[in-house]
């Protein structure tokens, strides 16, 4: 699917509905946990199990859904292709949640229109903290694109257990 302009784009993006969870969560399934290129490190099945991944994806989704402090927007043709989540944290600042897109939607700027689409909702000066992988050039290169102020990179390190 390719939109021929930005108006087709913002005609599917809006804030969710309790009938959305559903679909974000069969995303969430299909293209991290049952996928077998996205690698993440909760996905490591030397310490996570693949009932725990999904778990842990799952359940970020879920606890965040009906949080009041929670924005959550999605995006939606017959079924959900996209979803960003942040939540509230303290005076103007929010915590990157979650955030997918499905790979039919990709090189459109979905996940830019989603964040923009906070914004609107959010209407004031803010600030996110976000983390992803180091090697998410993307993200990255979207944070730059749209002038965001990068303060910090953090990089975690996991040790093997013993």
């Amino acid at each position: 699917i390719v939109f021929s302009d930005t108006s087709n784009i913002l005609s599917i993006i809006r804030n969710a509905q309790n009938e959305d969870l559903e679909g974000i969560l069969k995303l969430v399934n299909k293209w991290y946990t049952n996928h077998s290129k996205f690698y993440n490190r909760l996905k490591n099945k030397k310490y996570f199990s693949v009932e725990q991944s999904r778990d842990y994806f799952q359940q970020g989704i879920i606890n965040n859904f009906n949080n009041k402090e929670s924005i959550i927007i999605v995006a939606v043709e017959s079924e959900v292709v996209g979803f960003y989540i942040l939540k509230k944290i303290g005076d103007k600042k929010y915590k990157g949640i979650s955030t997918g897109v499905d790979p039919k939607m990709r090189g459109q700027n979905l996940h830019v229109f989603m964040q923009r689409k906070c914004s609107d909702v959010i209407k004031e000066p803010y600030t996110v903290i976000n983390r992803t992988q180091l090697n998410n050039y993307k993200v990255l290169n979207n944070h730059i694109s749209e002038r965001r102020k990068l303060v910090a990179i953090e990089h975690i390190l996991y040790l093997k257990p013993e």
